[in-house]
């Protein structure tokens, strides 16, 4: 019984750090995106998304600096 337990717990950090590795790839693609939707939106608003990643937990704060950065620097 105790196995399936451990195996569980182990399951559940995998797929864990599985969702956080898919939601890095997911800002990624949207930081470095090329397109029209990335120029309808404002730079407010892509600032706002970067805070509520960051409450979210999805990015760190310091991923959010890089990442104001380019917004910023795109300018």
């Amino acid at each position: 019984m105790s196995n399936v337990v451990g195996f569980g717990m182990v399951l559940v950090l995998v797929l864990g750090a599985l969702a956080v590795v898919v939601a890095a790839i997911v800002l990624l693609v949207r930081s470095t995106r090329i397109g029209t939707e990335g120029a309808h939106r404002s730079v407010e608003e892509r600032l706002a998304e970067l805070d509520a990643l960051v409450e979210s937990g999805t990015i760190s704060a310091r991923e959010r600096e890089k990442a104001r950065e380019r917004i910023l620097d795109s300018l």
